[in-house]
């Protein structure tokens, strides 16, 4: 297995020097990536998917749980193999460097600046020579995001993390990144971890969903059976949220609140907001059950 993760957590102490108070971004998390298999995280803004993304690219240290990358324990060497492409092309590339700067470097620092390597990397991602000398304010938000998504080539990465590389494009850029990704991964076998809102991409894009909310996994399914049969009320509601319904027997409103995950206590995070909640729902956690359509909700099991 490419990348296989094991009761992850990730917690942040909150308030002063004193405070025992422990916010709880990452809660037991599960998961797997295979060779050039394409997972993708969503859910709500502050669920964790961008803090599992940097934990597995060592950009943020878990507070327990197993990271084992190629069926060993993942090391700083490994680091290499896994390279990430964040949100906003504009910020992650230096402005007063030119993308010959930008792409040469990673080629240098790894050892493949060989005749030629920088011309194929160009083209891997659509591009030429011709935007060597320009600078990053100098090209489109879509231009700059196929550079982004080079210079994490450069290495020759075996896991490749993308944290909501469209969100910042327009309608056309987005579908060229992504059709590029999902180019990227066929001919190459790079395995992809897609960060994403857009649960229309993850479908399009991916070969597996997995729903996080408040750090914890809700359901984790084939792309085209967790979206066509959502079983978790989360899952649903960001569907029919997505969707205005559409597909859906019934819409399912929420109660209004948000979970706690500051100092939580046990049972489901959804369940303050769920209107199917049953009484397990406040004093249990429920374990993910299932094999190819996994879901963590006590509904499953009454």
């Amino acid at each position: 297995m490419l990348l296989e993760i094991q009761g992850l957590g990730v917690d942040f102490p909150q308030g002063g020097v004193f405070s025992k108070s422990i916010l709880q971004a990452l809660n037991e998390v599960s998961l797997t990536v295979a060779e050039g298999e394409a997972l993708a995280l969503v859910g709500e803004s502050g669920s964790g998917k961008s803090t599992l993304a940097k934990v597995v690219a060592g950009l943020q240290v878990a507070s327990r749980g197993e990271i084992r990358f190629n069926d060993a324990p993942r090391s700083k060497a490994a680091r290499d193999d896994i390279q990430m492409v964040f949100q906003n092309p504009f910020a992650s590339l230096n402005p007063v460097h030119d993308i010959r700067h930008h792409l040469e470097r990673p080629l240098k620092l790894y050892g493949f600046d060989k005749p030629g390597a920088l011309k194929e990397l160009l083209e891997t991602v659509g591009l030429d020579e011709s935007y060597l000398p320009r600078f990053p304010h100098e090209l489109s938000g879509g231009q700059r995001q196929r550079v982004a998504i080079a210079r994490a080539l450069a290495p020759r990465p075996k896991l490749l993390l993308a944290d909501e590389p469209t969100s910042m494009l327009d309608v056309s850029s987005r579908m060229d990144i992504l059709q590029l990704l999902d180019r990227l991964r066929k001919e190459t076998g790079v395995g992809l971890l897609f960060v994403t809102h857009d649960l229309a991409a993850a479908r399009w894009l991916c070969d597996r969903i997995l729903v996080l909310y408040a750090g914890q996994v809700m359901e984790m399914a084939p792309a085209d059976t967790l979206l066509r049969s959502p079983k978790h009320p989360y899952t649903q509601l960001l569907l029919a949220a997505a969707t205005h319904g559409v597909g859906l027997d019934t819409e399912l409103p929420a109660k209004p609140g948000r979970a706690n995950t500051i100092d939580p206590t046990p049972g489901c995070p959804f369940q303050n907001r769920c209107l199917q909640a049953l009484p397990a729902c406040s004093t249990t956690t429920p374990t993910l059950l299932g094999e190819q359509h996994q879901v963590a909700c006590h509904l499953e099991t009454k």
